[in-house]
C-alpha cells in the first residue's frame, strides 16, 4: 500500500467510523436503540483497517497512524466483550452497549482497552450526574440502583419482585452508548493531540 493510498483509505474509514459513531448516538438518545448494523458495519472496518493498514498506533494517532496488527484489533474486542458481557449477565448492562464496546475494542486494540474502559466507566459517571439534576429522573435512577444492588442481596431468586432490567430501565433508559461513543471521542482526540489522557493507566 503507497503512502496516498494510505492516506485514502485511512482517511475514508475514518469518516466512516465518525458517521457511525454519530448516529449511534442519536439512534440512542432517541430511541434508546444501538442498529446492531451500524455496529457490525464499524466492527469490520476496525478489523480490516488494522489488518491491513500498515503496522502503527492507530488510525487516529498524530505521530505514527496505522493499523495495531489484526491481533491486536481482535484481542481489544474480545477482551471488553468478555469484561462487559459478565455486567450483561448481571443484568447491569445492555446487551446494545456490549456489542458496542466490542467494536471500539478493536478499534483501539491490545492495551488501549484498559484507558478506553475506565474512559468509558468516567464519562458514564458524567452522564449519570448530569441527568440527576432532573427530578423525575433523579427519583429513577435511585430506584434502579436500589434493584441492582440491594434487591439483588435481599431478595432470594425467583421471588417475583420486581428486578432491574438494562434493556428495559438501563437507570432511567440511560443512553449509555453516550458515554461510549463519548470515552471513544476521547481516546481519538488523544490520539490526534498526542496526549496520553490524564487518568491514563499507561502513561
Amino acid at each position: 500500500m503507497t503512502e496516498i493510498q494510505f492516506i485514502v483509505f485511512r482517511t475514508i474509514v475514518g469518516i466512516a467510523i465518525i458517521g457511525i459513531t454519530a448516529a449511534i448516538c442519536v439512534s440512542d438518545s432517541r430511541e434508546r436503540r444501538i442498529p446492531n448494523k451500524l455496529v457490525l458495519i464499524g466492527l469490520a472496518l476496525a478489523l480490516i483497517f488494522n489488518a491491513v493498514a500498515p503496522l502503527g498506533y492507530g488510525i487516529f494517532d498524530q505521530y505514527t497512524p496505522g493499523g495495531v496488527g489484526l491481533a491486536a484489533s481482535a484481542y481489544g474486542s474480545l477482551s471488553v466483550f468478555a469484561f462487559f458481557f459478565v455486567l450483561y449477565l448481571l443484568r447491569i448492562m445492555g446487551a446494545g452497549d456490549v456489542k458496542l464496546m466490542a467494536f471500539y475494542g478493536a478499534l483501539f486494540g491490545g492495551l488501549a482497552v484498559v484507558d478506553f474502559t475506565v474512559t468509558v466507566f468516567l464519562c458514564g459517571g458524567v452522564l449519570a450526574l448530569t441527568r440527576m439534576f432532573d427530578r423525575r429522573r433523579r427519583q429513577q435512577i435511585m430506584v434502579n440502583l436500589k434493584l441492582i444492588t440491594l434487591d439483588r442481596i435481599v431478595s432470594p431468586t425467583g421471588s417475583g419482585e420486581q428486578t432491574f432490567n438494562p434493556d428495559r430501565d438501563s437507570a432511567d433508559r440511560l443512553p449509555f452508548a453516550l458515554a461510549i461513543c463519548g470515552a471513544a471521542v476521547l481516546m481519538a482526540l488523544s490520539q490526534i493531540s498526542g496526549h496520553e489522557l490524564p487518568w491514563s493507566l499507561l502513561a
